[in-house]
This record gives structure tokens, sequence and C-alpha cells, in this order.
């Protein structure tokens, strides 16, 4: 009831012991929203780096996949319409693989 809410308002608001309750309520509050964020930082963290991962690998499995075709003879057009890549990045792809690692 009104008279009811009104008289936990002015306990919250005006008794020590509200005031601490009323601290102690917003600190967990808080403490809660910090952990659920934290939580769901990690949770998007790995799901990017994996993602990430397996972006990687797969490139890098084409980029191994294109130089062991050229490497057996097969021209730069037939390899990028084997790998459904334009020439020019095939071409990209072994000057890389050309190149001292640094």
């Amino acid at each position: 009831t009104h008279g009811d809410l009104s008289k936990r308002v002015h306990y919250l608001k005006g008794e020590e012991g509200g005031y601490q309750e009323m601290c102690e309520i917003s600190e967990k509050i808080y403490r809660e929203g910090m952990e659920d964020g934290i939580a769901q930082g990690i949770e998007q963290g790995i799901a990017q780096g994996v993602a990430q991962g397996i972006a990687q690998g797969k490139l890098e499995s084409q980029k191994e996949t294109v130089k062991s075709l050229a490497e057996i003879g097969m021209a730069v057009e037939d390899i990028a319409k084997a790998m459904k890549v334009s020439a020019e990045q095939v071409q990209e792809w072994l000057s890389e693989s050309e190149s001292p690692a640094e």
C-alpha cells in the first residue's frame, strides 16, 4: 500500500540502517552488473578469437595450396579458377611465399 511504501522510503532515506541497506543493495547490483559484463566480454572475445583463428587457418591453407599447385607447374590463371580467387590474388600469395621470412 501507499503507506507501507512511504514508510519504507522514509526508512531507506532517513534511518542509518536504511542508508546502509541501500548502499549494500547498490553495491550488490553494481557488482553483479560488472560480473555479467566481464563474463559477456570474455565470451565475445573467445568467440571472436575462434572465428579469427578459423579464418586465418583457411587463408593459410589456401596459400599453401596455391604454392603447391604453382610448384607442380599449374598456370596462375588455372590456379585462380581452381581456388575461386583472382589471378592477382594468386600472384600476391605466390610473391609472399617467395619473400624471405622476417
